[in-house]
């Protein structure tokens, strides 16, 4: 988080010599490890407007992953077998809207949030933060 701050800023002020105007960005910082009990859940981005979702699990703890909007209405929905120990998923945020979005994993009985910002300028420059 501290990273993407620092980008952004710096961004802010040597936007003359990119070419950009003001407050047009598009930047992803996710990198967060979350341990439970029976389970590891990573969250990273490797790419624009991509998040990859890692999850190791004991076998037979059922996992869904969903994306809702901020009113939480169900957008998207990914079950995963109950017979995999190891799943890996990249969801794709770019045909999201700017807007508030809800990130939820569940892993056996514990729920896991974080909140989606996809803030935009343009059309061209987009931004996602994960709260």
């Amino acid at each position: 988080m501290k990273l993407s701050l620092l980008l952004f800023t710096g961004l802010w002020f040597i936007e003359p010599a990119l070419g950009q105007q003001r407050g047009h960005y598009d930047l992803i910082a996710v990198n967060e490890t979350i341990q439970g009990n029976d389970y590891v859940v990573n969250l990273a981005s490797w790419e624009q407007q991509k998040i990859e979702i890692t999850v190791e699990k004991l076998l037979g703890i059922a996992v869904e992953i969903k994306i809702r909007d901020y009113d939480r209405q169900l957008i998207s929905s990914q079950p995963v077998v109950r017979g995999q120990s190891l799943f890996r998923k990249v969801i794709n945020l770019s045909q999201l809207e700017p807007g508030r979005y809800w990130l939820e994993i569940r892993v056996g009985k514990e729920r896991i949030q974080r909140e989606l910002r996809i803030e935009a300028t343009t059309q061209t420059y987009r931004s996602l933060t994960l709260h």
